[in-house]
């Protein structure tokens, strides 16, 4: 199960991905609201940024290990909500 589909959105909104540091061994959040082209969680659907699979501390694109990835508009979306503050 991915980890964002049992969080809250407060949880999802404030929380960091978890068991994941950045280099410095800081908690990694999952999004900056208002701010989707720094938001991890875009950066892991897209397979891009500090944490994609080309860097040698990077992931896989998210989902994980699933064939069916997020579409670009489905990204899209997401990011748009992400910048327009992450309304409810």
């Amino acid at each position: 199960m991915d980890f964002w589909a049992t969080l809250s959105y407060q949880d999802f909104t404030t929380g960091y991905v978890p068991n994941v540091t950045d280099s410095n061994g800081n908690p990694v959040k999952i999004l900056k609201v208002g701010d989707s082209a720094n938001s991890t969680i875009i950066m892991a659907l897209l397979g891009t940024g500090p944490f994609a699979p080309n860097n040698p501390n990077g992931w896989v694109q998210m989902p994980a290990f699933q064939s069916t990835m997020f579409n670009a508009t489905q990204v899209s979306a997401l990011a748009t909500w992400i910048d327009l503050g992450c309304p409810e």
